[in-house]
């Protein structure tokens, strides 16, 4: 999968949002889909000079039953509250889902592994 280029975090908030998106992890697994916590930190090491270690946002990457990537899910924090931002690969749009709407995006998760087709065009797959 592409990477998005990100600003640098707070730790406090790599933390609190790695915490939201392992539990999205633990469900989505406990319903059979493959998924990665993925948490990137930057750490420069050079000769004599030590510079601050950077946090990077987490994301949640999604994989179809072959192993192939099939979306990454990211948090989004705004002035309306704390949501799951889910990026399907291909040309399906980004959805939002605020933290209450949990089934739903594992719902939704659940359609983007077993009927790529169906989420990527909006049509069933093998008609």
């Amino acid at each position: 999968m592409n990477q998005i280029k990100t600003k640098a975090v707070t730790e406090k908030k790599a933390h609190a949002e790695t915490r939201l998106l392992e539990a999205l992890h633990d469900s989505l697994r406990e319903e059979g889909i493959a998924c990665l916590v993925v948490r990137r930190v930057r750490l420069v090491l050079a000769y004599g000079k030590i510079q601050p270690v950077t946090h990077q946002p987490g994301e949640l990457l999604v994989f179809g039953p072959d192993g192939s990537p099939r979306g990454r899910v990211t948090i989004q924090t705004g002035m309306r509250g704390t949501a799951y931002r889910v990026c399907p690969r291909g040309g399906a749009p980004e959805c939002q889902f605020v933290m209450t709407q949990l089934t739903e995006v594992i719902a939704y998760l659940g359609g983007v592994v077993r009927d790529y087709g169906a989420a990527v065009t909006g049509e069933p797959s093998g008609g």
